[in-house]
């Protein structure tokens, strides 16, 4: 701090033969923290001493060995409860083992420097290595003890012994050298009698991350699995967990201890939200404020890493103005930013209200950990420049993502686009936390959503809150009334299939599906909405084409009109604004034209489709204050047209589109469709249970060809906290299934386009929770079974009566075009009669 207030935020030092520079300061420690070009982390004497010699383990590696170990960790850990509830379910049997030690010592002096030791490190070694230790455990109580004592001998540079190495041979206690050995000798040999124990008694099925790591091992995922390089990741989990947390919650009990009147608000907070009948459990944690807040105060006093974890600046770059050669240590003063009198008032003081405002949390996320990793932000234009030439270059949003996710390695991706924040959510175990958690439930209020709504915010895809709750109730219900999700609704889908077919059968040689598939959709829906056909309507039909236009041009983050809005004053037509005004003049105008009519018809009680159902309500309620309008109607009307133009008629178009690219797996298809039904019997869907082959194509052609590869957008309700990231309330999230969908880890050849992953041994299929196309939790898609039916309908009926082929010279690609929704590339077939 007294070095950075002379010579300003970037401080140049050299310990021994490395160059070091010091960070402070929020911008020039945001800057590090999301760079790629200080990555790396330093190799030198000290962080070899503690891994064999070589660069191993994951906290003090970088390169593709820390890529592939990361993502390895992190992944099997998650399979062992990390993250989950079966982590907090450990942790709270920790904590219940640990109050009945307590109270064994009621009324007894206590140390609590390391009284937390055991009870933290055995949460994480359960997963680890599938044992847990006995809190008076003497051997681990006195390996801890020594770790402790390590730690206090090296500083993160890597201390004397790192700066000048030789010092070892004419001072080895001294300089700390004999200490560390000794710790390391000790781990080392306890680490490899655990390792050794799982090799004797390893099964089929991994039961813990070294069983996993074995496995790998064995079948040789990579040349990174090694016999050291388990040990020295055991080692920094270890570390990891017998220290910095356990440490933590020894600082938290001396400061209740100096601290009695926050001590009594925290109790007091506890048995009035938790009770004392209860433990207290994750789902507590948004009523339990002041205890956050007392907890966010305890991390910025106690400053328990007061330097971060050293980077490494792996090419020649610039900070802030300042040269940085390659290889420079980089160490982050995040003790600046957590006692900066600038930013904390009075810093010293224990205080924990200082992030509380009128009882609500203030995390004051500026000077945290940010957001999620990412590039950094260009003044006044942030990120969306870099995002679009990423798309354009990659083929997509959900590529572009995917790019950055890998350049910097993190599952969630910080990025501002405009003035908004966005994080990119990229893996299965942050997706689903995203998508289960009211946190998340949330829409953006941009510049984007007020104009798709038409500057209202209503309707239910675009709204939230209270009249999300009430009206998204009220559809569903009066559309199940209607007969949506019902044989009904089965019988009109057959009717539309059965047209699709004549038009099939007008012009075999040359036929262009997707002209036909999105009127056929959506007359279902707005049939059950208004009770009108709205086949060959050249309104429609024009409108169709003007919301295929929108998908290209926009993004799920609203494109740059959306991060830009200034640019409908510049460039109105290329920014797409009047695209949107167009659709929303011709939409309306065509609502509005059938609300009308349904005025003049209406009668009490009259329900005979969704509008006369809504305005019925409207009726009761009148000179009530209420969400049922006119202008409510117009937005729900909005909603339901614009899901059913697109989507689901995509997904089909590219099932079949699949069928031609992959013929050997419509021949399989055939077979199976053969074998289950007779040439003329009816199909109804109840019967997809007969052809597991058939579900299992279609199930791998929503994975492979995902229609809405990045879904969302959300608002995050309040401040939260996303894998290891505080997300800021108001944050935008997007959620990036295709790289869920194309998980390397978990579908092991995503790039192949193979059904028989969905089916068992025995040809039956397997359930699968990993394809997210209609999402999950509260805003799981409210067109799920008119999207499912359709897709398995259309698909068997077509394929029962037809073998698909391209027509042309030229053999179609599978490459979709790229926007808001995916969708396939231009083709025409040749749809053949089969004998």
């Amino acid at each position: 701090m007294n070095l950075a207030e002379k010579f300003g935020p970037i401080v140049g030092l050299k310990l021994g033969r490395s160059l070091v520079v010091t960070v402070s300061g929020p911008a020039a420690i945001k800057e590090v923290l999301t760079r790629a070009e200080f990555d790396g982390r330093p190799d030198g004497f000290f962080f070899r001493l503690r891994t064999f010699g070589k660069r191993l383990g994951i906290v003090f590696s970088d390169g593709p060995l820390w890529k592939t170990q990361r993502r390895f960790s992190l992944h099997h850990l998650r399979n062992f409860g990390f993250g989950r509830k079966q982590m907090e379910e450990k942790i709270q049997d920790e904590c219940k083992s640990f109050v009945e030690k307590l109270n064994e010592k009621c009324n007894l002096p206590v140390f609590m420097h390391n009284a937390f030791d055991i009870s933290v490190l055995n949460a994480l070694w359960a997963m680890l290595a599938g044992k847990r230790f006995d809190v008076d455990d003497e051997r681990l109580t006195t390996l801890l003890q020594i770790i402790h004592e390590c730690f206090r001998i090296v500083d993160m540079s890597g201390g004397l012994i790192n700066q000048m190495p030789f010092i070892r041979y004419l001072a080895p206690s001294a300089c700390g050298y004999n200490q560390i050995l000794d710790v390391l000798n000790r781990m080392w040999t306890f680490l490899q009698e655990t390792v050794d124990g799982h090799k004797r008694t390893i099964l089929s099925q991994p039961r813990d991350l070294i069983d996993a790591f074995l496995h790998s091992m064995t079948i040789k995922v990579d040349v990174s699995f090694t016999d050291d390089q388990l040990i020295a990741l055991c080692l920094d989990l270890f570390m990891a967990g017998a220290e910095t947390t356990s440490s933590s919650l020894g600082f938290a009990a001396m400061y209740m201890v100096l601290n009695p009147d926050v001590q009594k608000k925290v109790q007091a907070e506890l048995d009035e939200v938790v009770g004392r009948g209860k433990w207290p459990t994750l789902k507590d944690k948004g009523n339990l404020k002041y205890t956050q807040a007392v907890l966010l105060e305890l991390q910025r006093i106690s400053n328990l890493a007061p330097m971060g974890i050293a980077h490494r600046a792996v090419k020649t770059t610039k900070l802030m103005g300042y040269d940085i050669a390659e290889n420079t240590i980089i160490l982050t003063n995040l003790y600046s930013l957590h006692m900066d009198p600038k930013i904390w008032e009075n810093p010293k003081k224990f205080q924990p209200e200082r992030f509380l405002d009128r009882n609500k949390l203030n995390a004051h996320e500026d000077y945290y950990i940010p957001f999620g990793l990412g590039p950094p932000w260009r003044p006044f234009i942030g990120n969306g420049p870099e995002l679009r030439r990423l798309a354009k270059e990659y083929g997509g949003q959900h590529l572009a993502i995917t790019e950055l996710a890998r350049r910097y390695d993190t599952e969630v991706v910080g990025l501002k686009l405009g003035k908004e924040r966005v994080i990119c959510v990229c893996s299965y175990a942050t997706v689903r936390q995203v998508l289960t958690s009211d946190d998340y439930q949330g829409r953006p209020d941009n510049f984007f959503m007020k104009l798709r709504t038409m500057g209202t915010r209503k309707g239910i895809t675009v709204a939230d809150g209270d009249l999300w709750k009430e009206q998204r109730a009220f559809l569903v219900s009066h559309l199940r009334a209607l007969g949506f999700g019902t044989t009904l609704m089965e019988q009109m889908i057959k009717e539309e299939i059965k047209q699709t077919i004549t038009l099939i059968e007008k012009n075999v040689e040359m036929v262009d599906l997707s002209a036909t598939l999105a009127p056929s959709i959506l007359n279902i829906l707005w049939t059950l909405t208004s009770g009108k056909n709205v086949k060959g309507n050249n309104r429609v039909e024009k409108l169709l084409q003007l919301l295929r236009q929108r998908t290209r041009a926009f993004d799920m983050s609203g494109g740059t009109l959306n991060n830009y809005p200034w640019l409908r004053f510049v460039a109105p037509e290329k920014s797409g604004y009047n695209l949107m005004k167009t659709i929303n003049i011709e939409v309306r105008n065509l609502i509005m034209e059938t609300i009308n009519d349904h005025k003049k018809s209406w009668k009490d009680e009259r329900c005979d489709d969704f509008i006369y159902s809504f305005l019925t309500e409207m009726k009761k309620r009148e000179g009530k204050r209420s969400y049922f309008s006119e202008e409510q109607l117009v937005m729900v009307c909005l909603d339901i047209f614009i899901a059913g133009s697109a989507t689901t008629s995509n997904t089909i178009d590219t099932a079949l589109l699949a069928m031609i690219l992959y013929p050997e797996v419509q021949d399989k298809v055939h077979q199976s469709l053969d074998s289950a039904f007779k040439k003329n019997a009816d199909v109804s869907y109840c019967d997809k249970e007969r052809v597991p082959y058939v579900n299992a194509v279609l199930l791998e052609c929503q994975r492979y060809f995902p229609v809405v590869p990045v879904i969302g957008p959300r608002r995050v309700l309040k401040t939260t906290h996303l894998d290891e990231y505080l997300i800021p309330k108001e944050t935008t999230v997007l959620l990036n299934l295709h790289s869920v969908h194309h998980d390397q880890n978990y579908w092991k050849d995503p790039a192949v386009f193979r059904p028989e992953r969905f089916l068992d041994e025995n040809s039956n299929l397997i359930c699968q929770d990993r394809v997210l196309t209609f999402g999950l939790g509260k805003r799981r898609c409210l067109g799920e079974a008119l999207a499912r039916a359709c897709l398995f309908l259309f698909f068997v009926e077509i394929l029962r009566k037809y073998k698909i082929e391209y027509t042309g010279s030229t053999k179609p690609t599978g490459k979709q075009t790229p926007g808001m929704i995916m969708s396939p590339e231009h083709y025409k077939a040749k749809f053949s009669l089969r004998v």
